[in-house]
């Protein structure tokens, strides 16, 4: 291959060569691509007539043209056929040659930036950002969506080799979509977090549209070992003493705690300052104030803390007459039931697990940002797959660049052995 620069006497900037040796290697890459697809089936070709002398014919037939958008650029190559005279049958070689998917002209190649890009902003932007390296020959808004649903609605994280210990959950809101596009209104969609360490790194292990606590835990167990679980952090929400295995804590975050209270406060008829002051009244208690950063490493301390903490929030039940203000009265007493775990276990244990669920909020809170970027309504296989992506992508679950490696396949790899670029000039340069 042959290559020539037409460069001006004068001072060029160093980006004027750099785009012409971009736009070069587009070309370059087009023309090498299809020197070797052509060159890998006249080397089959070769093979076949040589084992099998007189069997394999040329059959007299120009084979069809094979159409590929790959990273280049689009590529047109013949796709060659032999004649098998003893079944009598049409051999095509280009598929015996080369891996490809016999229904899509794009390869992965040119689809690989468009997938990263789609993980952190909608499909309409991430296929319009390639089009400014790819021009024309970009893929459009409709194959990012079909590739991206192909690769991650079929590829599961596996998590059996990972002892996890502790268990974070909570529920976000989510429109779903029902058949041809309708409207499938507004459904809880499930997110659960793992860890092997109570310090974290807290995994995302799936996210659940529509299902119920106990689906969940037969889900759960399929992808973890489940007997391995200690503690549950959640805050406290119907039905989902489901996830509870045997032997395993609940501790309720404590957050959740104060707000879901004002709530109940409201449900009695207490609103504004009355509501606050009420509320406010936790804060009293020391677990309550307590954090990452100010939490005792003295045995003593903390026994000193619990003991203090349950006697006061006897005194808070009392406080809250169930006369007076029924339903949270009712909710402080189930609440007490499970917000002392974690000074419990501390304990029992010597390690310090979150009393609140932030890293969880924190992980929904991701997930809407990009959710609500790409589209107004989801299927359950679309956000599934959404969020396969932004654990790998965004939350590094898997490495990317392995996870990257696998989709291109498991076969041997072409690698360059040799490459040489020499420069002449066109004309004779005579001295100034």
């Amino acid at each position: 291959m042959t290559v020539t620069f037409e460069i001006p006497w004068d001072k060029v900037s160093l980006t004027t060569i750099e785009e012409a040796v971009r736009e070069n290697l587009k070309e370059a890459g087009r023309l090498m691509i299809k020197a070797l697809l052509e060159a890998l089936q006249e080397r089959l070709s070769s093979i076949l007539q040589t084992l099998h002398p007189g069997r394999f014919v040329k059959n007299g037939r120009h084979g069809r043209w094979r159409t590929f958008n790959t990273v280049f650029g689009k590529i047109q190559v013949v796709n060659r056929q032999l004649r098998d005279k003893k079944t009598r049958k049409t051999l095509r070689l280009l598929p015996l040659v080369v891996d490809f998917h016999p229904r899509r002209r794009f390869s992965w190649g040119a689809l690989r930036s468009a997938t990263r890009l789609s993980v952190l902003t909608s499909f309409r932007q991430a296929a319009q950002e390639v089009s400014y390296e790819m021009g024309a020959d970009a893929p459009s808004h409709a194959t990012v969506h079909r590739n991206f649903r192909d690769i991650f609605e079929g590829n599961e994280i596996s998590f059996r080799d990972r002892k996890f210990r502790y268990l974070m959950v909570d529920t976000m809101k989510v429109y779903l979509q029902a058949g041809r596009g309708r409207d499938g209104g507004l459904e809880e969609a499930r997110v659960v977090l793992g860890a092997e360490r109570a310090e974290g790194p807290w995994i995302p292990l799936g996210i659940f549209a529509g299902w119920s606590w106990k689906e969940v835990r037969k889900e759960l167990e399929r992808r973890i070992d489940y007997e391995r679980l200690e503690v549950l952090i959640s805050d406290g929400e119907p039905g989902i003493e489901a996830l509870l295995g045997e032997g395993m804590k609940h501790q309720r975050c404590t957050w959740h705690g104060k707000r879901d209270l004002s709530f109940a406060l409201y449900e009695d008829g207490y609103k504004g300052i009355e509501n606050r002051d009420l509320v406010d009244l936790l804060s009293e208690i020391p677990l309550f104030r307590m954090n990452v950063r100010n939490r005792p490493e003295v045995r003593e301390r903390v026994e000193g803390i619990l003991k203090e903490s349950r006697e006061l929030w006897e005194e808070l039940l009392e406080i809250f007459d169930p006369e007076v203000y029924p339903r949270a009265h009712r909710y402080l007493k189930r609440l007490g039931e499970n917000v002392f775990t974690f000074l419990e276990y501390f304990l029992e244990r010597g390690e310090w697990i979150p009393n609140v669920s932030n890293a969880v909020e924190n992980v929904i809170g991701r997930i809407k940002l990009r959710v609500r970027r790409i589209g107004k309504r989801w299927s359950e296989g679309g956000l599934i797959a959404i969020f396969r992506a932004m654990a790998r992508r965004v939350f590094g679950v898997e490495s990317w660049e392995a996870f990257e490696e696998r989709l291109c396949g498991a076969g041997p790899c072409a690698k360059v052995v040799a490459l040489e670029v020499k420069y002449h000039w066109r004309w004779p340069i005579t001295p100034l």
